[in-house]
């Protein structure tokens, strides 16, 4: 099975910024890709989801 990674879950494995809600549901995504049998695509706007959280101070 093949699903869209978005862009916030992928950062909240990086920063752990998340609230528990957000983060369970990113972890839970994570195992499921490392268990196989699933796998991620991305959209070409990717890479723009950093623009859409605004609060990271890098």
């Amino acid at each position: 099975m093949t699903f869209v990674l978005d862009g916030s879950v992928a950062l909240s494995w990086l920063l752990g910024d998340a609230d528990a809600r957000e983060a369970s549901y990113a972890f839970t995504v994570l195992k499921a890709l490392r268990a196989g049998g699933v796998a991620a695509s991305v959209p070409m706007t990717w890479g723009l989801a950093r623009t859409m959280r605004p609060q990271l101070k890098v």
